[in-house]
């Protein structure tokens, strides 16, 4: 009889222990969504970009340039009922270069390089669903670029 009384004293006590642990306010439900908070990330990847140059009389060049970009980008979004508004900057740093022939004068270069470029967005949306958000993003770029041209030799053309 002793062998008996314990598996159910045990499962008495577990009873008793879940009730306990109920009562305390303990609530297994998910907590609800909420599109309010910060995140912070980091990039990686490719960037191309088409320079064109012209002078008041006529174009001088157009040429394609790639390379790698890396960076990151942080943001906060805060949420009042269904409408969510948000601000995100991201900066890169950015390898992209390129060059071409001057159209006019074959013994130019021109050459193009972007070190850097960020954005700086707001956005705001309307939560149509708790994990679904449609929403409109604006903001203002910056980077830094620079375009040279130089003139080649007539021993290397």
């Amino acid at each position: 009889m002793r062998r008996a009384l314990m598996p159910m004293g045990a499962c008495l006590l577990l009873a008793l222990s879940a009730t306990a642990s109920g009562a305390q306010g303990w609530d297994n439900r998910p907590a609800a969504f909420s599109w309010t908070g910060c995140y912070i990330g980091a990039n990686i990847g490719g960037g191309w970009a088409d320079k064109d140059v012209a002078d008041v009389l006529q174009p001088r060049d157009s040429h394609g340039s790639s390379g790698i970009v890396g960076g990151g980008q942080a943001g906060c979004d805060y949420q009042v009922q269904s409408w969510v508004l948000g601000i995100q900057g991201m900066w890169d740093a950015a390898d992209i270069s390129g060059e071409g022939k001057d159209l006019a004068n074959p013994a130019l270069t021109w050459k193009s390089t972007n070190s850097w470029f960020a954005t700086l967005t707001g956005r705001i949306g309307y939560a149509v669903q708790p994990q679904m958000m449609i929403y409109a993003k604006g903001g203002s770029p910056g980077c830094a670029t620079t375009t040279t041209c130089s003139a080649r030799s007539a021993a290397t053309s």
